[in-house]
């Protein structure tokens, strides 16, 4: 039997015209606060739950992003497979764009513990892209390259915490985030103070090195940046429930 690992479900919805999920603790909720409060109580009572995240991105407040951490893809596809699932699918859609804007959902096995990441007050993320049919090798020297990277990003651009992952699935497989040819293979995630402390370690000479080793690298690899709705990067301050 293959040894089951942890995943964390990533999806990137756009909110339906005048929808905003800025605040899901207000005793005062709109419907579509209430019916994403639901929708996040029936993740939660899924057995193989571990924790969520939320938020809407800083650079266009009309992306939300949703992050779900399952103790194993099976525990994942068990919900999926469930008779609930149907009705969360329907109530999904009536706070997200299905047709107009399609979702994404990312499924990332983490090399290192990604917690510290998105617990910071703001997250950046990003996704890179492989060639499809890229050897194994291809991720051995993209991890050996990013290894220093990681190292500067927390010790000179004071992240609070930095993880990258592999994906092992996109949903849907053939989504535009990805040029033809190619597929989401890279997660990262890296956590900050502020966007300015992020904005400032990118200004940092660290950062122009690290620019060359990716750059070297995509060149070598062929590795690019995944088109998320229009953007290669962007931030998220995800609120974190206590329970």
């Amino acid at each position: 039997m293959t040894p089951s690992f942890p995943i964390t479900q990533t999806s990137i919805f756009q909110l339906k015209d005048g929808i905003s999920l800025a605040d899901t603790t207000s005793k005062i909720a709109s419907p579509a606060v209430k019916a994403f409060i639901q929708l996040k109580e029936t993740v939660k009572a899924q057995k193989g739950f571990i924790r969520q995240y939320w938020g809407h991105q800083v650079e266009n407040s009309q992306l939300f992003v949703w992050y779900i951490d399952w103790e194993s893809p099976e525990h994942h596809e068990n919900f999926t497979e469930s008779e609930g699932y149907s009705a969360y699918t329907t109530s999904l859609g009536e706070i997200f764009y299905f047709e107009k804007a399609q979702p994404l959902t990312i499924y990332t096995k983490w090399s290192s513990d990604a917690t510290a990441a998105l617990n910071a007050p703001v997250t950046e993320i990003a996704f890179l892209t492989l060639p499809n049919g890229s050897p194994e090798e291809a991720k051995t020297a993209t991890e050996e390259a990013l290894g220093h990277v990681m190292t500067n990003v927390q010790a000179v651009g004071k992240a609070w915490g930095a993880s990258i992952g592999w994906v092992s699935k996109t949903t849907p497989s053939d989504h535009k985030a990805a040029a033809e040819g190619h597929h989401i293979a890279l997660h990262g995630v890296f956590g900050y103070a502020s966007i300015d402390d992020h904005m400032r370690w990118r200004e940092a000479p660290e950062h122009a090195k690290a620019l060359e080793t990716m750059e070297e690298l995509a060149t070598k690899l062929r590795l690019d940046s995944a088109d998320i709705y229009g953007t290669d990067m962007f931030h998220v301050a995800f609120y974190h429930p206590k329970s």
